[in-house]
């Protein structure tokens, strides 16, 4: 069931330390995940700090695992979850097949839904503990212990999760964009943080937006590729139809986020409405 809105009251002492540590822990990502990696040269460091500090916080603030969004969620909310990529997928391969610009590898179909589905469960898992369970999952809860309504967590945490995204195309050579892109990458990486704090919104749960985030990576990076490389759908303009890293894509998941957040309103009781 969707959360009730919530309004935003802040002056508790309670409330001040939980938002004192949503503000140390948006920090610390921010700075210690591209910190770690460049100091290193690895950048496996890169997520796991996310996770280092995810776990900590989690048990420094005793949050409950509901309240990070350990929870079933419901069966509409995993159809929600599977429909978002496989329609925004969908719109851009319909757009980039009618412009003439898909010239699909010679890959046989059955090793590219093999890699898909090996991708996207890999990511599903992955992600509960990376970045689902901190940037939606522990920083929501605490923002939410913190008197902050949904719409403004959406918001913080959709700017963190963006912010935590623009080092990895500096630094990182496999996705590394020109710099004309980054800003096209980075509105649809905020675009998609909204998508899944909307299904975090209305299920109350990061294993739904877990799984919608496992299938986008799937399809995504095995259909249409990731940095400066083009993927079994061979578009090589990806800066015109990659959902990511394309205008296009920017169009579709701005779509996608206006759905989701009727979707959110619609599940409210009726005697609520989205707090401002």
């Amino acid at each position: 069931m969707a959360q009730e809105p919530r309004t935003d009251r802040t002056t508790h002492p309670r409330q001040r330390s939980m938002l004192t540590w949503a503000l140390v822990g948006s920090v610390a990502v921010l700075v210690l995940s591209p910190g770690l990696e460049l100091l290193t040269g690895n950048p496996l460091y890169y997520v796991l700090v996310v996770t280092s500090v995810f776990l900590l916080l989690w048990a420094i603030t005793r949050l409950k695992p509901g309240e990070v969004g350990y929870r079933p969620g419901d069966s509409v909310g995993y159809r929600i979850a599977v429909l978002h990529p496989l329609l925004v997928m969908g719109g851009l391969v319909l757009v980039a097949t009618l412009a003439g610009a898909t010239r699909p590898t010679d890959t046989p179909a059955r090793d590219v839904v093999w890699q898909i589905t090996i991708m996207s469960i890999v990511t599903i898992v992955g992600v509960l503990i990376t970045e689902e369970g901190f940037f939606r999952g522990w920083l929501w809860g605490t923002l939410d212990r913190a008197g902050l309504s949904d719409p403004a967590s959406l918001l913080w945490t959709s700017a963190v999760f963006t912010a935590w995204h623009f080092p990895v195309v500096i630094i990182e050579a496999d996705f590394a964009l020109p710099v004309h892109q980054i800003p096209t990458y980075l509105a649809n990486v905020l675009l998609l943080g909204m998508c899944w704090g909307a299904m975090r919104m209305a299920t109350g749960s990061i294993v739904v937006a877990s799984v919608s985030h496992g299938l986008w990576n799937g399809l995504a990076y095995v259909l249409f590729g990731y940095g400066q490389t083009s993927g079994a759908l061979g578009i090589a303009d990806s800066a015109a139809y990659d959902p990511e890293r394309g205008v296009w894509g920017i169009a579709f998941n701005f779509l996608a986020f206006l759905l989701l957040w009727r979707w959110w309103v619609g599940r409210l009781p009726s005697s609520q409405s989205p707090a401002p």
